[in-house]
Order: structure tokens, then C-alpha cells, then sequence
């Protein structure tokens, strides 16, 4: 499949899409196990209700007492098979309720474990999900930064800055031999050095770390910018309404997608910020 901007933003779309369905599921899942808890609780106080009404009910009067008294069998013989009778009776209640929590928690142990059985497909699910989703950034970071850097001086000399010497993936590194920072793009001419970073979509953090590194390209300068005037240039492939006029409003240069190839969001009266070397 070519790789075009319509593509990458469909696959984004469809993962996206896909990532929300699972979500919803598991909410749905959740609801449900909730429910099941409430009418267990809720038919565990009726039935302990229940036996609390039978230990409590007594006979209305004396009266009644006595009667139930006098129907007691008047011989031993009569009355222990009625009270054999009724201890079978009782153990066979028992039997039966056994019978009943035991069918009860093994309905409830099979639904756990389907539950558990759909919560492990899900994870692996998300799992690809993550890991596709993770290749496409590295392909979506390849692709930017080659749209960028295809176009990056042809839209600076519109501008009228004429970019020499090119550099991909500068790092700088302190005395000590510790990084300090990395440029994406590194452009350098006899007056400007313009420090470019490129982002797949591109968040206000972003701006807020390029502002970090244009400090420290200040005070300790790429190569061959040590006399120059330092320009910062955000290139991105996605970027909101508000982050592209944050990114402005810092003084930064900002590439963008226009159809299968990048522009310069900047109008023609852009006035860019200037960072200068400490010497």
C-alpha cells in the first residue's frame, strides 16, 4: 500500500476505532458485574429477612399457646416419629439448600472464569493494538521527517534564509561526555542556525520542550552555530488549531501537511524569534 497522508490518517482512524469498541466492552462488563454483585446482596438480605421473621414470629396470646399445647401427641411413640418426621424434613431443606449454593457458586465460577477467559483475549487484543500502533509511529516518524526534510530549505529560501549545510540527528554532548540534547534537523547558513524538531502530532509539551532546547542551544551551541543566530522550526504531521498558533506565538517556524507534500503554516508577515549564543 502506498504510504499518504489519506492512508496513515484511516489507519489512525480504524485503530482508534478499534481501541474505543474494545473500551465500551469492558465498560459494559463492568456494569454487569456490578448488577449481578447488587441483586446477590440485595436476595442475601431478603433471605436473611426471612429467617429473621420465622425466629421471630411467636403465638398471638396464651390462648393459643395452650392450644398448641394440648395437640402435642399424647403418647412418646407418636410423638417422636412427628419429631423424626420433622428433623427428616429439616435436613432435607437443608439438602436442598446445599444443593442450591453449590449449583450457585459454580454458575458464578463460570462466569468468572468466561469473564477472566474475555478479559485475557482483550489484553492481548490491546496488546497488538499497542504494538501495531507502535510501528506505525516509527513508520509515521520516518515519513515526516522525510517530507520535512525533502521541502525544509526550498520553503526557507521562499523566506528569503538560503540554508548551507544540513545536519540529521545532531547530538550534543557536555565536556564530560553526557548528552544534553538532540536536533532532528540542524540547517546553518554564515547568519542563522535553525534548529528543527519533527513530531507525528504535535502537542504543546512538544512546543514547550523546543523552547527547553533552544535554551540550551544558547548556552552550549551546535556545531558551527557558535556565531549565529538561532532560529527554532517545528515540522509535524498533526497539529490542532491551538497548538499551531501556540507554536507561533513562541516565534517558531511550523511545517504541516499540505496534500502529499509539507508548507510553511507561517504567514508571509511572520516575525520569527531570535535566540542568541552566550558567549
Amino acid at each position: 500500500m502506498e504510504l499518504t497522508l489519506d492512508n496513515i490518517w484511516a489507519i489512525l482512524m480504524e485503530n482508534a476505532k478499534q481501541i474505543a469498541a474494545i473500551t465500551e466492552e469492558r465498560k459494559k462488563e463492568a456494569e454487569e458485574r456490578k448488577k449481578e454483585a447488587e441483586e446477590r446482596k440485595h436476595a442475601g438480605k431478603k433471605q436473611r429477612l426471612r429467617r429473621s421473621r420465622r425466629t421471630q414470629k411467636q403465638p398471638k396470646n396464651t390462648k393459643t399457646l395452650a392450644r398448641s399445647e394440648e395437640k402435642q401427641p399424647k403418647n412418646t411413640k407418636t410423638f417422636a416419629e412427628a419429631e423424626n418426621a420433622e428433623s427428616e424434613g429439616e435436613k432435607r431443606r437443608r439438602t436442598r439448600k446445599t444443593c442450591w449454593g453449590r449449583r450457585a457458586k459454580k454458575a458464578a465460577e463460570e462466569r468468572e472464569k468466561a469473564r477472566e477467559k474475555d478479559l485475557q483475549a482483550n489484553n492481548r487484543m490491546l496488546k497488538e493494538l499497542g504494538r501495531k500502533i507502535a510501528e506505525l509511529g516509527d513508520v509515521l516518524g520516518l515519513y515526516a521527517e522525510a517530507q520535512v526534510r525533502e521541502r525544509i530549505k526550498h520553503l526557507f529560501d521562499k523566506r528569503g534564509i538560503h540554508l548551507d549545510s544540513v545536519m540529521y540527528h545532531y547530538q550534543q554532548e557536555t565536556k564530560n561526555g553526557e548528552f544534553l540534547y538532540e536536533i532532528d534537523i540542524l540547517l546553518v547558513n554564515s547568519e542563522y542556525a535553525v534548529i528543527t524538531e519533527v513530531k507525528n502530532q504535535l502537542k504543546k509539551d512538544d512546543v514547550d520542550e523546543h523552547i527547553a532546547r533552544m535554551e540550551k542551544c544558547t548556552i552550549t551551541p551546535p556545531k558551527g552555530a557558535k556565531d549565529k543566530i538561532l532560529l527554532g522550526c517545528i515540522g509535524a504531521m498533526i497539529v490542532s488549531p491551538e497548538v499551531e498558533t501556540y507554536a507561533k506565538r513562541q516565534g517558531f517556524y511550523l511545517l504541516k501537511p499540505s496534500g502529499e507534500s509539507v508548507k510553511m503554516a507561517n504567514p508571509a508577515n511572520f516575525k520569527h524569534k531570535e535566540w542568541h549564543v552566550i558567549t
